[in-house]
């Protein structure tokens, strides 16, 4: 184990692989953090087009929350057996597929197909939190955990509200450039979200697999 945690592939923290993990987290927080904001704003927006309340489209949102809880048991058992890096890759890429029908969604689209694709995108989410914050803590000796701690703990802050500020400037230019069509402009973020997901799917690539000991 003390081995394992002084290797030059997975050492201490600012050494080996730890910045490309590093980046891969705060990317992960942004894309998903954004992500997240964009699809409450559309699942909300399409509530009150259908003359919904406020708490009805709120709780348009909860097949999300469900989604990520039931991938937890899951994405924990596969990071333990298979390392982080595949589970991430996987997840990300639930994310950026489940996240295509909201490019084209409109207050005609059936609440039961967004929720079914919500739970989609929840699930995908749920295994890239718990795989990306299993590798960030992996091959620390505990002298190295509070920091490491801190490391994703901050790059979860900023990266997830860069990403909502990211998606917020490209909707406010998709609303202008489609002279105030707020469906329109959604659609435009959407497809955003859904390149950065991909990108993440890459970014992935360079998080740590299972340990060979």
């Amino acid at each position: 184990m003390a081995d394992r945690a002084r290797s030059p592939r997975q050492g201490p923290a600012g050494r080996g692989r730890d910045p490309p993990r590093a980046t891969t987290y705060g990317y992960s927080a942004k894309e998903r953090e954004g992500a997240d904001k964009c699809a409450a704003c559309l699942t909300a927006k399409k509530g009150y087009l259908d003359y919904a309340t406020a708490l009805a489209a709120g709780v348009m949102l909860v097949p999300q929350g469900v989604g990520a809880l039931l991938s937890r048991g899951l994405a924990g058992r596969l990071t333990d057996k298979i390392g982080g890096r595949p589970v991430a890759i996987v997840g990300f890429a639930i994310i950026a597929a489940s996240t295509i029908p909201f490019c084209s969604a409109d207050q005609k689209t059936s609440s039961w197909l967004l929720a079914l694709w919500l739970l989609a995108r929840g699930f995908g989410l749920g295994a890239v939190t718990i795989s990306v914050m299993a590798v960030a803590y992996l091959g620390l000796d505990r002298a190295q955990i509070p920091h490491a701690s801190v490391l994703t703990r901050t790059a979860q802050q900023i990266g997830g509200s860069f990403g909502v500020a990211v998606l917020a400037v490209i909707f406010e230019s998709a609303v202008a450039a489609h002279h105030g069509d707020l469906i329109a402009a959604f659609h435009v973020a959407f497809w955003w979200s859904v390149g950065f997901a991909a990108l993440a799917v890459v970014l992935s690539v360079w998080l740590p697999g299972r340990p060979c000991c």
